[in-house]
């Protein structure tokens, strides 16, 4: 274990849940800031009458990029280290994710891989 008591990858047994991480709500300010950031230009989260006649919602849609990095992100609190060594198979968005929504995110250990051999 570490000083903070977070487990090192080492400590986690396959089906470890964490759902302990604050929600987090999708926000105008929070895309831009992302979008300045990485420099994206997909085209529906930039143009929000374009991404309303697309999706036929009344709420923009949110950079999957976005999405995706805040729900990473909270996943550090598995290990409070950004480097957990998780692999993000199998993420998919069930709808568009759009402005306005609240994220809850929950991670699972589901198997193991290690990339280099462990000393005995």
């Amino acid at each position: 274990m570490t000083e903070s008591g977070r487990p090192f990858f080492e400590d986690l047994t396959v089906g470890t849940v964490f759902d302990a991480a604050p929600a987090v709500t999708l926000t105008a300010g929070g895309a831009a800031a992302h979008q300045m950031i990485v420099g994206d230009r997909l085209r529906l989260p930039l143009d929000h009458t374009l991404s309303r006649a697309v999706t036929g919602s009344a709420s923009a849609i949110a950079h999957p990029g976005y999405v995706c990095d805040l729900a990473i992100g909270q996943s550090t609190l598995a290990t409070q280290r950004v480097k957990a060594n998780f692999f993000y198979r199998g993420l998919s968005f069930h709808r568009y994710p759009e402005l306005g929504d609240t994220l809850h995110t929950r991670t699972a250990r589901a198997g193991e891989e290690h990339s280099c051999r462990l000393p005995p």
